[in-house]
């Protein structure tokens, strides 16, 4: 059967290849990602059928569909969206949900691969690199469904102070062998630049890791998350300085984020960088499992959240006044916090970092 109207999704990632991020059961597991299967049900509905770039590909290879009836949405650089483009595929929507610390090759090619799609999605920060020829829309990480908020526990059965973040660093520790090694590696199998030098000044791995560092020593914080067990990733003196701490701790990975964090009263939440309009699902997760998050991130969250809802981290000089300041933090201005994270959600503003709310714009642009 000839398929007459396809969207083709490329990435990147490899286990989002052959259909399987179309899959709710697949994409729950990829902060971000829900969107996928929602979008793909919405365009079934108009007779369009969605599949991810390499089965595009496979199908066009095999005379089942025609590129030049395949729209593409490309997210980060994709090997196949570059091939499906070359065949006659149309660029309908450019993205990338990662930050440009960890997603060079994208950043760096913007005003060159922008024009070849009709519509550009970034993070408020890059959007001057896109082409003037495309829509430019600033982008808003789909972290939520409206449906599915927490309450958490009351304020009495609270444990004080959690963090849930894997052990990654900004910078990847290898030998200079296991460098040239990976660079050829890379290079051979067409993988793009993820690391970018400059925004290395930007980045936030340094600050979680003294304020685990330090709340995690006066037995403070409650941390979860992969990775911890081994810190050979992180650089020496944070080997040293955290070794102890990180044996107190003794962090695990959480099943249910939501459920875990609604068992706190406040959450630490870094981003991986300073980057302007850079806000993902680390806040908003924070707002829909109704805990009052402490944010280090997007130096304009105040365009994107209510300042009523969230603590500035940015404001403290050290973690030493940090914990001073949640320690005079009464019940009762903690419930109005939470109240105003909860009115957000549910507002135009909220709506737009919901899984709906960025489904209906990519099928608005997709449609246009």
């Amino acid at each position: 059967m000839i398929i007459r109207r396809v969207v083709a999704y490329c990435t990147a990632a490899a286990p989002f290849s052959e259909n399987q991020i179309l899959k709710r059961e697949t994409a729950v597991w990829y902060p971000g990602a829900l969107w996928i299967p929602d979008l793909a049900d919405k365009l079934a509905v108009r007779s369009i059928t969605m599949m991810t770039g390499d089965v595009a590909l496979r199908k066009i290879q095999s005379g089942e569909i025609d590129p030049n009836d395949v729209s593409l949405i490309a997210e980060d650089r994709s090997s196949e969206a570059d091939e499906l483009i070359r065949l006659g595929a149309m660029g309908k929507v450019l993205l990338c949900f990662e930050s440009p610390l960890f997603a060079a090759s994208f950043y760096q090619s913007l005003p060159q691969v922008s024009p070849y799609f009709e519509h550009c999605m970034v993070f408020q920060g890059a959007a001057q690199d896109a082409a003037p020829s495309v829509a430019l829309h600033h982008l808003y990480f789909p972290s939520f469904d409206i449906a599915h908020l927490r309450k958490g526990q009351p304020w009495s059965a609270r444990n004080h102070l959690v963090m849930i973040a894997g052990n990654k660093y900004w910078k990847i520790r290898r030998s200079p062998i296991r460098w040239v090694a990976a660079k050829i590696r890379d290079i051979v199998f067409r993988s793009p630049e993820r690391f970018s030098k400059k925004y290395a000044s930007l980045q936030l791995h340094d600050a979680r890791l003294a304020a685990i560092s330090y709340f995690g020593r006066k037995g403070l914080l409650d941390l979860f998350g992969n990775g911890w067990k081994n810190l050979s990733n992180l650089p020496a003196h944070w080997q040293q300085e955290l070794a102890a701490t990180i044996s107190l701790l003794n962090p695990a990975p959480c099943a249910d984020k939501l459920a875990t964090m609604g068992a706190y009263k406040f959450a630490l939440c870094f981003e991986n960088i300073e980057f302007p309009g850079y806000v993902t699902e680390k806040v908003i997760d924070c707002l829909t499992a109704g805990i009052v998050p402490i944010y280090w991130g997007a130096p304009n969250i105040r365009e994107y959240l209510p300042d009523t809802c969230f603590i500035d981290g940015r404001k403290f000089s050290s973690p030493a006044d940090l914990d001073a300041y949640l320690g005079k933090i009464s019940e009762t201005e903690w419930a109005e916090m939470l109240k105003r994270g909860r009115e957000f959600l549910n507002s135009d503003a909220g709506h737009r970092f919901s899984y709906k709310g960025f489904t209906e714009r990519m099928e608005a642009a997709l449609l246009s």
